[in-house]
């Protein structure tokens, strides 16, 4: 005879409460590790796709493995090295580009009559947003720290797809509809990251031409940041924004090279997220495109 306890309301609120706020701090001790390895699944599932096609197009699995393994540790160590150099470029400005937003921030205020206006701390050192710049430098340094960590999840997540996806065949062959629907759940979602991740790249590569022919600093920095945030639904390519807005403020003050900066990622967004993004999605999922933009 088993015993059940009964717990009140207030007591199974603490205990979700407290269950949350550990796994909170479990993620938050483990995100050295937990960051690199997400951004492994996602691309998994990318090179996955691609070492299929490569099996289709009649290669053994070696040889495409071996090539999905080749094209991960070229992209990583041309991703790599391009960042690496722009980094250090932005370390060594970080004091100047610090030093010239109360400056620029000041011409501004003169240029639209407002001098004075504004309270003095927004412009004091702890107040200065181009402490923002400090963060991003912080987080791009980590992902280039593990991009060789997340190649090799990558590599080892593919080669294992394939084998840990006969043995679930076999294990449920007894319930092939079972199997059927999970293929297909995972064809979906795979189809999705695809057209996400390629998406993604044509953002990052957009940002990344706009800021050249701007003259922005740090364009190839701003390209791979609106990559990566453009997975993160809605807000991302806004706060993929915020950076490169803040580099040209500082670089031009309030010009006609800001508005332009502002202008291309507003662009970028409308058409990539409204238009290209639900006809590319449309014709992968064989979901109309009107609907797909509604979803």
């Amino acid at each position: 005879m088993q015993n059940y306890v009964n717990l009140t309301p207030p007591v199974r609120i603490s205990l979700i409460a407290v269950g949350v706020i550990a796994v909170i701090f479990a993620m938050h001790a483990m995100a050295a590790i937990l960051g690199p390895f997400l951004l492994a699944v996602l691309f998994s599932v990318l090179f996955w796709a691609l070492l299929e096609w490569l099996k289709k197009r009649g290669l053994p699995s070696w040889a495409a493995i071996g090539i999905v393994a080749l094209s991960l540790v070229l992209s990583a160590l041309l991703i790599g090295s391009l960042l690496s150099a722009t980094l250090n470029e932005l370390e060594s400005n970080l004091p100047t580009l610090e030093a010239q937003f109360p400056q620029q921030l000041a011409g501004a205020e003169a240029k639209i009559g407002l001098g004075g206006i504004l309270p003095s701390p927004i412009i004091s050192p702890a107040m200065n947003p181009a402490n923002l710049l400090h963060y991003v430098l912080d987080g791009m340094s980590a992902f280039i720290t593990s991009l060789f960590l997340i190649v090799f999840y990558v590599i080892f997540m593919v080669m294992e797809a394939e084998t840990l996806r006969a043995k679930l065949h076999a294990a449920f062959s007894d319930h092939p509809s079972a199997v059927n629907y999970a293929d297909g759940v995972t064809a979906t979602i795979r189809r999705y990251i695809v057209v996400q991740t390629l998406l993604s790249v044509l953002v990052g590569f957009l940002v990344w031409i706009s800021l050249v022919l701007i003259r922005v600093d740090f364009a190839v920095v701003w390209g791979v940041l609106a990559f990566l945030l453009n997975f993160v639904p809605n807000f991302g390519p806004i706060l993929a924004a915020i950076p490169a807005v803040l580099t040209a403020f500082i670089q031009y003050g309030a010009s006609i090279q800001l508005l332009l900066v502002i202008a291309a990622y507003t662009l970028i967004v409308i058409v990539v997220g409204s238009f290209i993004f639900p006809a590319s999605w449309g014709r992968a999922s064989d979901c109309r495109p009107l609907w797909c933009w509604f979803l």
